[in-house]
């Protein structure tokens, strides 16, 4: 995959840094990625309502949100994406940056296998990020 991209000339404070374009197109390939393991079956998103609406992602200024069954199969379909992610952009994902949360009826075999598989963290529910609690209720 090869990205060709030509500023425009003019007054540079106008033009938005590249580092912004470079995000806006990764972030373009990750949600087509994931919608497209969506699609075919590979991840299964929340449901967010009564007529069966899933979510499986959700992204933020420089965070992702993936949302998602707790299986070893969808953990290993998110590292794909990931990796593709990676091959294209030739950006390094920070996987000590990253954490995993579980519902809490999942097992302590289900939380160890899935976050091994992605290589992340696993985080209590009471944790906080960006200042807000990383869960709410249930």
């Amino acid at each position: 995959m090869q990205f060709k991209c030509q500023v425009g000339k003019g007054d540079s404070s106008r033009r938005p840094p590249f580092s912004v374009f470079v995000l806006v197109v990764c972030r373009s390939i990750f949600s087509n990625l994931i919608k497209e393991e969506k699609r075919v079956g590979n991840i299964k998103g929340i449901v967010t309502c009564r007529d069966g609406r899933h979510v499986s992602h959700l992204l933020f200024a420089d965070d992702t949100l993936i949302l998602c069954q707790a299986t070893r199969e969808a953990g290993l379909c998110i590292k794909s994406v990931l990796r593709i992610l990676e091959e294209a952009s030739g950006l390094k994902m920070n996987m000590g940056k990253s954490a995993i949360i579980f519902n809490i009826k999942h097992t302590q075999h289900v939380r160890e296998d899935v976050a091994a598989v992605l290589g992340v963290s696993v985080i209590d529910k009471h944790d906080k990020h960006l200042g807000l609690p990383a869960m709410v209720g249930q």
